[in-house]
């Protein structure tokens, strides 16, 4: 039995995260649209944007499972977010590149 006392930890949906993307700012956009079109020297992913727009907090592209900790965001979770920015996940990295305000890829 957990004491009362026992901080609850809330978990980030993907549906949530999809939502804080698409409330970015529009400088913190292009970042996330840089690195889902592979397009540039980007240091930050869609997990450390997210990230940062909620709590103000920097991480590299490679500290993204210590970022998605921070915003709640479990480590499967964080992995396919990861994957679908990554590319191998069409649905999710669709509606990543929708959130942002690019146009959806042809599912094969």
């Amino acid at each position: 039995m957990k004491s009362k006392n026992a901080k609850t930890k809330t978990v980030m949906t993907i549906a949530r995260f999809l939502e804080v993307l698409s409330d970015l700012s529009p400088r913190a956009k292009n970042k996330v649209k840089k690195w889902l079109m592979c397009n540039g020297d980007v240091e930050t992913c869609p997990i450390t944007s997210a990230c940062k727009k909620l709590t103000n907090a920097n991480f590299k592209y490679d500290n993204y499972e210590e970022a998605a900790k921070k915003i709640g965001i479990t480590r499967t979770t964080a992995k396919k977010i990861a994957d679908a920015a990554d590319g191998t996940m069409g649905v999710l990295r669709n509606k990543m590149l929708v959130a942002v305000g690019l146009e959806p890829e042809r599912l094969r």
